[in-house]
């Protein structure tokens, strides 16, 4: 493949990198793309990821550098929440938000950081994490405002789970029925 075709490799590895948390490895991708190719469609999607991963490695190495600074935890949930908000990496999102309950169990975030990483893994339709979450929050945050706003999404994300299922289901259907006319097909020939 030539030209845009091409070029999206380098969108493609960057975006794997930032799932990784490789921040530093997938801005020189974006960096790499717009250099390369300054006239393609993605040179302006380059130029916001590069803005908004600086924002992550800010953060990042704040908390790096500086894990006990009272300041830390209110830091992982701002990049927990670029993740969630701008990159719309909600599984990614999910990790990040789970580390200040982790890190910083007594933290007032502690509880939206569980909390949120519930509602990232209901978007990313992990159910099963979603509501591993959820519980958390419940478990170790009973009394907070967030524990009966956890519980009712406990009890949805078997409602998803399920509906999920019958998807599945109703996929299993269309393949029988193909088998089947595939099998009438084969006796008339």
């Amino acid at each position: 493949p030539k030209g845009d075709q091409a070029s999206f490799a380098y969108i493609e590895m960057a975006s794997c990198l930032e799932n990784l948390g490789r921040w530093k490895e997938a801005r020189e991708q974006y960096e790499l793309y717009a250099k390369k190719f300054p006239k393609y469609s993605q040179v302006a999607l380059c130029k916001q990821r590069l803005a908004m991963l600086d924002e992550v490695r800010q953060y990042q190495d704040f908390v790096t550098a500086n894990p006990e600074n009272v300041k830390a935890a209110e830091a992982q949930y701002q990049l927990a929440t670029i993740l969630y908000e701008k990159f719309k990496n909600y599984t990614k999102a999910a990790v990040e938000f789970q580390k200040v309950a982790d890190n910083y169990p007594r933290h007032v975030r502690a509880v939206d950081g569980l909390y949120t990483a519930g509602t990232a893994l209901l978007k990313a339709e992990n159910f099963p994490a979603a509501r591993a979450a959820f519980t958390r929050a419940v478990a170790n945050y009973p009394d907070s405002r967030l524990a009966d706003d956890a519980q009712f999404w406990i009890g949805h994300t078997y409602e998803y789970t399920a509906r999920a299922l019958g998807k599945l289901d109703d996929l299993r259907i269309v393949l029988i029925g193909r088998a089947s006319c595939r099998e009438r097909v084969s006796r008339c020939v």
